[in-house]
């Protein structure tokens, strides 16, 4: 009796610790498994997101804006939503005649990084294509300051809006 029971005793523990490990390692393969699906998981988005920067900056180089312009789209709000994709998406916007939504991405641009001449030039010249002339020549005056063009800066204290224009885009 004493012996036999002891003996269950031994092997009951035996069996309790041998499925506890047993659950303790499929724990273990369920967390490791739930990493590397999220690590995939992660890779296939930054393949997908890598080969749209791809696209759209072959397609921008080309001057084919209106291609370039949907990948800059769905670049948007993502990890590869930089400063030259915001900056591209806008002036594809605006070479694609979608004027409004091109002054919404450079005000944004331009909040952010205001001295970037070359986003004011493009912000000024998107103005003067809706006919926003205030807007144009205040982009024109930013892009003047900025590249220290005098001969403009001069214009512009004439108020000789034209010229600030003309000496900016020559």
């Amino acid at each position: 009796g004493w012996k036999w029971t002891q003996r269950h005793r031994a092997a009951v523990v035996v069996v309790l610790v041998s499925v506890s490990i047993a659950l303790a390692g499929g724990g273990l393969a369920l967390h490791f498994h739930g990493k590397l699906r999220d690590q995939q998981a992660r890779t296939e988005e930054k393949t997908r997101l890598d080969a749209l920067v791809l696209r759209a900056d072959g397609a921008y180089r080309a001057s084919q804006y209106r291609e370039a312009m949907e990948a800059l789209l769905a670049l948007k709000g993502t990890t590869a939503d930089g400063a030259t994709v915001a900056l591209r998406r806008a002036i594809c916007l605006r070479e694609c005649g979608r004027r409004e939504e091109a002054e919404r991405e450079f005000a944004a641009y331009v909040q952010l990084h205001p001295l970037d001449a070359a986003a004011w030039r493009h912000r000024g010249l998107n103005a003067l294509e809706e006919n926003d002339l205030v807007l144009a020549v205040a982009s024109y005056r930013e892009t003047a300051k900025l590249l220290k063009l005098t001969p403009a800066l001069e214009a512009e204290a004439e108020k000789d809006y034209d010229a600030v224009i003309a000496l900016v885009e020559r």
